[in-house]
C-alpha cells in the first residue's frame, strides 16, 4: 500500500469534487484498476458509495461513521483537494527563513512604513500627555 499520493496521506482533510469535505483513510491500489486510489470517508454519511469495503475487499474503514453504509468512496487524487489548517497557514505565512535560525522559529511579519509612523505618532502623544507628580501633589 502506498503511503502518500500528491501529498495526502491517511487523516488528510480533503475536498472532493471541490465540493465535499472529507478525510483520507486510504491510499493506495484498487483490485482491477490501475494507478493509485484514494479512500475518503466524507463528513456527510450519505454521500459516499459504499463504507470501505468494496466487492468483498476492505480497503479501510470508516472512523467518524462506522455503521453508516455509504459514507465512504474511492476516487482517484486529481479529484481531490488538500485542505490546510489553520495552523499549517500561519506556519506557512511567518516561517523564519533567516538561515542562521536553526530552530525554524516563527518570525512576526514587518511592520509597514505606516505602522511605524502611526505608533511614533501615538508614544508622541503619550509624552505630551504625562504630567510629572511633584512631592507636594502626591499628597
Amino acid at each position: 500500500m502506498a503511503s502518500s499520493s500528491r501529498g495526502m496521506s491517511v487523516g488528510t482533510r480533503v475536498l472532493v469534487d471541490s465540493l465535499y469535505l472529507a478525510s483520507v483513510r486510504y491510499v493506495g491500489p484498487v483490485a482491477n484498476h490501475t494507478g493509485i486510489y484514494l479512500g475518503v470517508e466524507y463528513d456527510d454519511p450519505s454521500r459516499g458509495r459504499h463504507n470501505g469495503t468494496v466487492d468483498g475487499t476492505t480497503y479501510f474503514t470508516c472512523v467518524t461513521h462506522p455503521s453508516a453504509v455509504n459514507a465512504a468512496s474511492l476516487v482517484r487524487p486529481k479529484k481531490v483537494v488538500r485542505i490546510i489548517s489553520v495552523l499549517e497557514a500561519v506556519v506557512a505565512r511567518y516561517r523564519c527563513t533567516d538561515p542562521a535560525d536553526q530552530e525554524g522559529a516563527l518570525a512576526p511579519a514587518p511592520a509597514s512604513d505606516d505602522e511605524n509612523t502611526q505608533a511614533q505618532s501615538l508614544s508622541d502623544q503619550d509624552s505630551q500627555n504625562m504630567h510629572v507628580l511633584t512631592s507636594s501633589e502626591q499628597q
